[in-house]
């Protein structure tokens, strides 16, 4: 749900995107290349769920968790005790609260069995899941194909996903390719680390500002953020000194500012629109020029996705279209 701008690791399951944030705070969106669809194992295995764009929108009734289509019908009834968003045709879900989660498909049969403590919606054919507080990665026929070896693991994006380990003091963080393979030197670990968009990703080394990498691990931007987050439509959300204390503002690839930094929070730019925070703490859209087309009167906001875009208003949430419109008043 809500969740702040540094690097969070522990997704708790819910209604809401999958802000799982690395260096601000949503870090949920569409990376700059094809998605990569996961194979079936050798030993057989039907790929789950299908490649279309969501369909179907987690929504909370009465305390319980169920499913609309675009235009706020309820298709699936609210029995779940909680709910991810549908990425590739899958949903995690969760029947009885504390207990394990499996995932469902979008008639709501449950395909992948209850067996996980925690899991993240899929991304690229591959979803993070954790047991025993340990964190690995399935494929869309369920099966493991990354161990549960690490102690927090972000979704795929462009090939590559970040993962963690703990420290004696902190946690470090680098990055493994689809086969579980160090993407970088494994020398290369970072205190904090966000997922590729557009071929960057936004990383801190211990003691320094962040920047931009590529995945060779060099530097292209350089050292020069309080916090930053991922390039969507060219623009990417970042932190910096400004005039009247640390403000948001929006960065091109060659590391300039393109909309001024004067915003509280700020999230990736996704469907041509980003979510940022302004001075009464209430969030709004704005575009890509930085001009303001949904005002701002959200509590929180998420980033769009397949049209639609989750806000809340005190605890309750809801939907909007990109004019603005509620597609589902927060509930």
């Amino acid at each position: 749900m809500r969740k702040p701008a540094l690097f969070l690791l522990c997704l708790a399951l819910c209604c809401c995107n999958s802000k799982r944030p690395g260096a601000t705070s949503q870090a949920d969106g569409k990376s700059g290349s094809a998605p990569a669809v996961a194979q079936p194992p050798a030993g057989g295995g039907k790929i789950l769920g299908n490649d279309n764009p969501p369909s179907l929108f987690p929504v909370r009734i009465d305390g319980m968790y169920g499913y609309i289509d675009k235009k706020g019908k309820l298709v699936l009834k609210a029995q779940f005790a909680g709910g991810s968003r549908f990425s590739e045709g899958l949903a995690a879900v969760q029947m009885r609260k504390a207990e394990r989660v499996g995932f469902i498909d979008e008639t709501g049969n449950l395909v992948i069995p209850l067996q996980f403590d925690l899991a993240d919606p899929f991304s690229e054919g591959f979803a993070a899941v954790m047991k025993n507080r340990k964190w690995g990665f399935i494929d869309r026929t369920g099966q493991l194909v990354i161990p549960m070896t690490f102690d927090s693991a972000l979704r795929f994006s462009e090939g590559a996903a970040v993962i963690g380990k703990a420290m004696s003091t902190a946690a470090a963080y680098s990055f493994i390719n689809r086969k579980g393979e160090s993407l970088l030197d494994p020398k290369d670990q970072f205190d904090i680390a966000s997922s590729f968009g557009e071929g960057l990703a936004a990383v801190r080394s211990f003691g320094q500002m962040l920047r931009y990498i590529d995945q060779s691990g060099k530097t292209v931007i350089t050292p020069q953020f309080m916090a930053a987050g991922e390039f969507g439509d060219g623009l990417a959300p970042v932190q910096i000194h400004a005039n009247d204390g640390m403000r948001w503002g929006y960065i091109g690839r060659n590391g300039k500012l393109v909309i001024t930094a004067h915003f509280f929070n700020a999230y990736p730019f996704k469907e041509g629109l980003a979510a940022v925070q302004v001075t009464n703490s209430k969030w709004g859209f704005i575009n890509n020029k930085g001009s303001m087309v949904i005002q701002p009167k959200f509590d929180s906001a998420g980033s769009f996705s397949n049209g639609m875009a989750q806000v809340f208003v005190g605890d309750a949430f809801g939907y909007i279209d990109p004019t603005g419109k509620f597609v589902w008043e927060p509930k």
